[in-house]
């Protein structure tokens, strides 16, 4: 089960990498990709569930892989709700010109560098646990200190300004956002983006 986390979290890195590029350079070009990935997987999961020949048992073949215990019914959603998670702050904050850099990166820092860096750092070397939780406080100050390092190096290198978002409210994001990751039962994916998203709008 770590392989299978350790191997769904580097598509997690993955969108890290894809996305930043994306909304530094053509944020509406991003936005569009992102649209048309998002109608794809709808249409290679409907090929699977409805056992189109010659398409489902490849892709049932290249599901097994990355499926745990949230994957376990009919509908395979976490890699949807990954695309989702990352892609619904930019769908938000596209025609929104008053709206800071870091709101359409909501998704990509609390479950591309968050949620990762919480899963790597808590299932290697978490001892303490949360009360109430299975997740590990080692986990849950390395996914907030890894989104407040990542924001400030993208802000050092001028990929984004912090203008009109004072840093307290950036902390309290980051760090209620992370709190939510190791407590929350909820599909992470969406939760995280949307609840870090709304903290920055307040």
């Amino acid at each position: 089960m770590q392989r299978v986390t350790r191997v769904r979290k580097l598509f997690h890195l993955l969108m890290v990498l894809i996305f930043l590029p994306g909304l530094y350079f053509n944020k509406q070009l991003l936005c569009l990709a992102s649209v048309c990935a998002l109608v794809l997987f709808l249409v290679v999961e409907a090929a699977r569930i409805l056992r189109v020949p010659p398409f489902y048992q490849p892709i049932g073949r290249l599901y097994r892989d990355f499926l745990d215990s949230r994957d376990s019914g009919l509908v395979v959603l976490t890699h949807i709700y990954l695309l989702i998670g990352c892609s619904g702050p930019l769908w938000t904050s596209i025609g929104q010109p008053d709206l800071n850099d870091l709101f359409p990166l909501a998704g990509i820092i609390s479950v591309g560098v968050g949620d990762t860096m919480a899963s790597f750092v808590g299932s290697k070397y978490g001892r303490l646990k949360w009360k109430y939780s299975d997740k590990s406080v080692e986990g849950t100050v390395a996914c907030a200190c890894s989104q407040l390092i990542f924001i400030f190096l993208l802000n050092k290198f001028g990929i984004i300004s912090l203008v009109g978002v004072a840093n307290g409210k950036i902390v309290a994001a980051v760090v209620l956002t992370s709190l939510l990751e190791a407590f929350t039962d909820q599909i992470d994916n969406l939760i995280l983006p949307l609840f870090m998203y709304l903290l920055l709008l307040i």
